[in-house]
Formats: structure tokens, C-alpha cells, sequence
């Protein structure tokens, strides 16, 4: 897929229209592009069990490209120098309400754990109105199916955020490196997570291991940058 740059530009549709005893003319209508921008929010925390060390990973997924709808969500996770427990995953939505089981799968495979939202699940353009945007992809305001202690209203599987956690043992040790990558609408990207569509969205986590304790690499590089700025003002100090 190309890049596109509907954010700022409508693509219009142009009719011409002739005929005997008609005056010829032009019919021009907008075109709806859906595509979707996913973005990943993700952060982690450390805690201790014994000699175990867990982190606890936090992963907001939104799509920031408003009037548009993201559909066949999948979310691919790979650790190097730690294990992903698989049964601590947990999906929520914006409110921290669960999502059922049901609506998503867990695979398993190559060293990768691949989260696959069911077709019907979708998550919406910020600031988009739902109905208009429905209508426009077709996607009917209700469904047929029942939900145990919920509504049939297919409004409860359009979400403005998916909220993703889940647990990795970290090797003792070890730097720990996590990749996130959110992909959806059958969109292709290569092997190693990349994307020319601007739908998908890959983030990199590395956790160090510094004096024992678990540090993410940038907010240890920004510590390191600011003790080092400070040893160098005090030795300024003291030249003078």
C-alpha cells in the first residue's frame, strides 16, 4: 500500500453526465477512505517474587485517524531474554471493562504470541461519529447475536481504546527486549514488523538490567544524560 494523506485531503469522485437533450455536466461526490492509524501506548512495571523477577506490561491500542474504523485487529508480541505468560493476558476495554474471550483468540507460534480480535471487533477513529462512520463501511447498528449479561447492540464491539496486559519473566540478569506490533484490515507489512500504509504501529521496549533492578533504556540513557550534565556543572564550579 502506498502512504496516503487523507487526513488533510478528500479524494473526489467525478461524473460526467451526457446525453441527447441534456446539457452535459460534471457530478463530483467525496470519496470515503477508511484507513486507519493505530498507535500503541505501553509501558511497563517490575515486581519481585522470590528470585523471580516479572514485568508487567501495559499496552493501550487507539486509532488516531478520525472517520475512519479499524476492523480484523491483531496484535503480535516477541520477547528476547524472557517469557510471556500466555494465561496472564488480559483485554479490556477503554473503561477497563473486560472483553470477552470469545471475541478474540490467542496463538502461539515461533517464538511469538499473536492476539486476533474477531472480525466484529472494531475500534474507532478519535473524534469520529460512530453512525456516520458505521453506515458509511456498512456495518449494521445491531445484530442478531446474544450476548450473556449483555446487550445485542453491536455498539459494545466499537471501541475508542483496547487495553492490553500481560506478565513476562525476565531472564536474571538479561536485557529484555519487547516488541509490540499492531496491525489491521488485512493490511500487509513485512517480516520484521515494518508498514508503508501508515495503519500499523510498532513499538520497542528494552528493559536493562542496571544494579539489579529493571530500567527501561530510554529513561536510563535520559538519568545517565542528566547525572553526567550535573557532574559536569560541579566541576565547572569548582575550575572557577
Amino acid at each position: 500500500m502506498v502512504k496516503d494523506d487523507f487526513d488533510t485531503v478528500t479524494p473526489k469522485l467525478t461524473t460526467n453526465v451526457v446525453g441527447d437533450n441534456i446539457q452535459p455536466k460534471e457530478i463530483q461526490s467525496d470519496i470515503y477512505i477508511n484507513s486507519p492509524k493505530l498507535k500503541i501506548d505501553k509501558t511497563f512495571e517490575s515486581n519481585y517474587k522470590g528470585e523471580e523477577e516479572k514485568l508487567k506490561y501495559n499496552i493501550g491500542i487507539t486509532n488516531e485517524r478520525k472517520d475512519s474504523i479499524a476492523k480484523k485487529v491483531t496484535l503480535v508480541e516477541k520477547t528476547t531474554n524472557g517469557r510471556l505468560d500466555k494465561d496472564s493476558i488480559r483485554v479490556k476495554d477503554g473503561n477497563g471493562i473486560d472483553i470477552p474471550k470469545d471475541n478474540y483468540e490467542i496463538v502461539e507460534e515461533n517464538g511469538k504470541i499473536t492476539l486476533k480480535f474477531k472480525d466484529d471487533i472494531y475500534i474507532l477513529g478519535k473524534n469520529s461519529n460512530k453512525n456516520d462512520i458505521l453506515n458509511k463501511n456498512n456495518i449494521p447498528l445491531s445484530s442478531n447475536k446474544v450476548y450473556v449479561n449483555r446487550s445485542s447492540d453491536l455498539s459494545n464491539k466499537i471501541y475508542d481504546k483496547i487495553n492490553i496486559t500481560y506478565d513476562v519473566v525476565k531472564e536474571k540478569g538479561k536485557d529484555t527486549v519487547s516488541t509490540s506490533i499492531v496491525n489491521s484490515n488485512d493490511n500487509t507489512i513485512d517480516e520484521n514488523g515494518n508498514d508503508n500504509s501508515g495503519i500499523a504501529n510498532k513499538v520497542v521496549t528494552k528493559v536493562l538490567s542496571v544494579e539489579g533492578k529493571a530500567v527501561e533504556e530510554e529513561e536510563f540513557k535520559k538519568k545517565t544524560k542528566l547525572d553526567i550534565s550535573k557532574d559536569s556543572l560541579k566541576q565547572n564550579v569548582k575550575d572557577r
